[in-house]
């Protein structure tokens, strides 16, 4: 029970400040003034019970008229606002035959378009393509063109200009990174708005290549085969994209620091609410993540899991998409005997504590893997298993090898079998092997993890760094590494054919594993050529079980891709992607104004 007990002096001074208030706002009208006078008649704590009760009703009142404003209306956004992202590097081949660093194509993926587009839930859309049929053996696509697709120019984007682009990437002289996509695929033109492509051999992955964007030939044929590198437009480009290049910046030394790119209202897919993208370059990682913190720039993206709480900021959020990648050890049998051992393999495997690692070297920004396809792939299959503690593995592992004839010799184990000749000494096998991985803090951290594991377990490893060009050119394309640990690109639908089909073991083929099994090459034989995702699905669940039987890899852990960005900024899809470009495929749909209207005109 709560007894109020008022002086009369605060009374009198809060009545009077009511009543100066009153005088203030006194109504001229004849009504308003007897409604005035009557109050005048009201005692003194009458008058502040009045008071208090009108502006509590004042107030509900206009919470409920804002609580009924907020059910009938929705907040939609509004053209506008200027989006500023910090990217590492300098842009020099920006367009999409020749681009090759990510900085390259993060400017082509905003300023061209390709016949489909990558949608916002990772499902190819039709871009400057209206429509596309495939033929029935799989061999031929036909693609019909917007008729009002254009370039920033205003000039209509037609076959011609699909097939000179395509030919520009076919192009020997150019060694377009995209080549070997393109590599047997014939293309004719029967009419402005007709493309057809020839495969030699059915791909169900075709399509994934359309999305490369389409040049002006109009404004690209004046160029050879020796200035089309050199060309101003491989930074100033001309494309039918969502955004137009409309200044470049450039230090004293012409080297550009920023680039303002404008909203393309003749979109294909619609006018971008960002009004203006601006580029800021810099030449290191540490600069762009101090931009991000002094909100010189609204975003960063592929930021390493160790340095999203300091480069964040008071004023950002994190956005994760899967980027379908898996890091694993590889095990090159042909170095090492030990390894032809599928015993040892298997307890090399079991005894690592995947959670640990993922955990340790990305923090909550990856996933732990036991195969092949990785989160955000076609054909994942996610595993609930419990993980065993250290303890528990490490048993397993050492009774796996134990139980198979090993030894622990000095701290090592060895394995020992009689010759066929028995002249000669008995055969022993070692654990003992070497690890490379890449001059990078999250593989050296996960490189040293896995070392001291397998240590602990009874094997000799020699930890060996290498600067990432030194590892491809010297270590991996010859294959003189005896343990690897590097990471694949897999994308949303995976190819599995190059990474572990038995005719790419050699160089230039990427089967680092150098891993053959028949059945597992029928298998992603099918899985390229089949269009049916049912059976796609069913050859890759069944891929996946093969590899992992055989434990040509101890499979680590997949990252995501960390994408920092201002609150301010909205409608950015999580989606999965290929390549970090691919951030950008829905930037249309972004935006960073809003306003409220009636939801029946939402629509």
């Amino acid at each position: 029970m709560f007894n109020f007990h008022f002086k009369i002096d605060f009374l009198e001074s809060l009545s009077k400040r009511y009543d100066e208030f009153g005088k203030a706002m006194a109504p001229k009208s004849k009504t308003g003034k007897k409604v005035y006078d009557f109050l005048g008649y009201f005692s003194i704590k009458e008058r502040v019970v009045f008071y208090t009760v009108l502006c509590i009703f004042v107030i509900s009142f206009g919470l409920l008229l804002k609580s009924l404003n907020d059910r009938v209306t929705v907040a939609v956004p509004l053209y506008g606002g200027t989006l500023k992202e910090g990217v590492v590097g300098i842009p020099r081949f920006a367009n999409p035959v020749l681009a090759a660093t990510d900085v390259d194509r993060d400017v082509a993926a905003l300023v061209y378009s390709g016949l489909m587009r990558v949608g916002a839930d990772g499902t190819l859309i039709p871009d400057l393509a209206e429509k596309y049929t495939v033929s029935p053996d799989g061999l031929t696509y036909t693609f019909s063109l917007r008729k009002r697709a254009t370039f920033h120019d205003g000039s209509a984007v037609t076959s011609e200009d699909v097939a000179y682009t395509i030919g520009a990437v076919k192009n020997p002289i150019f060694k377009s990174p995209v080549a070997t996509a393109w590599a047997g695929v014939t293309i004719e033109t029967p009419d402005t708005h007709t493309v057809i492509f020839h495969l030699k051999a059915p791909y169900a992955l075709f399509l994934e290549h359309t999305t490369l964007g389409i040049l002006p030939k109009q404004l690209w044929k004046s160029t050879n085969d020796e200035t089309f590198p050199y060309s101003d437009l491989n930074l100033r480009g001309v494309g039918s994209g969502p955004y137009r290049v409309t200044d470049v910046r450039t230090d004293k030394d012409g080297v550009p620091t920023s680039l303002t790119l404008s909203a393309f209202k003749n979109f294909t897919l619609g006018r971008p609410y960002i009004k203006t993208v601006e580029l800021k370059f810099y030449t290191s990682e540490e600069s762009r993540q101090n931009a991000m913190r002094a909100h010189t720039v609204d975003a960063i993206s592929g930021v390493a899991a160790e340095s999203v709480a300091r480069a964040q900021g008071s004023n950002a959020r994190v956005v994760t998409f899967f980027l379908p990648r898996i890091f694993a050890v590889f095990f090159n049998q042909n170095q090492v005997p030990a390894f032809t051992y599928r015993e040892v393999r298997v307890a090399l495997d079991t005894v690592l504590s995947k959670e640990h690692t993922t955990r340790t070297v990305l923090h909550e920004y990856g996933n732990m893997i036991n195969g092949p396809i990785p989160p955000g792939s076609f054909g994942y299959a996610s595993s609930s298993v419990l993980e065993k503690s250290d303890a528990v593995r490490l048993a397993e592992a050492k009774a796996l090898l134990e139980s198979n004839s090993w030894k622990l010799v000095n701290g090592v184990y060895q394995k020992s079998f009689a010759n066929s000749d028995k002249k000669k000494p008995a055969t022993t096998v070692s654990l003992t092997f070497s690890l490379a991985t890449a001059d990078t803090p999250e593989l050296k951290r996960a490189a040293e993890l896995i070392r001291d594991t397998w240590t602990q377990l009874g094997a000799r490893v020699d930890l060996k760094i290498y600067e990432v060009g030194d590892l491809n050119q010297n270590i991996i394309r010859p294959r003189t590494f005896d343990a690897l640990f590097f990471g694949e690109i897999v994308g949303r639908n995976p190819d599995p054919f190059f990474y572990w089909h038995s005719s790419e073991r050699k160089e230039p083929g990427l089967n680092i594993a150098q891993y053959a099994n028949p059945v597992v090459d029928t298998l992603v034989q099918n899985i390229r050529t089949s269009a049916d995702t049912s059976v796609r699905l069913e050859k890759l669940r069944a891929f996946e079980a093969a590899v992992k039987r055989d434990v040509p890899a101890a499979f680590i852990y997949a990252p995501q891709y960390i994408y920092l960005m201002d609150n301010t900024l909205k409608g950015v899809a999580s989606a999965s992607l290929t390549y970090p470009h691919e951030r950008f495929s829905n930037i249309h749909t972004w935006y960073i104004d809003t306003e409220r209207v009636w939801k029946i005109f939402s629509k």
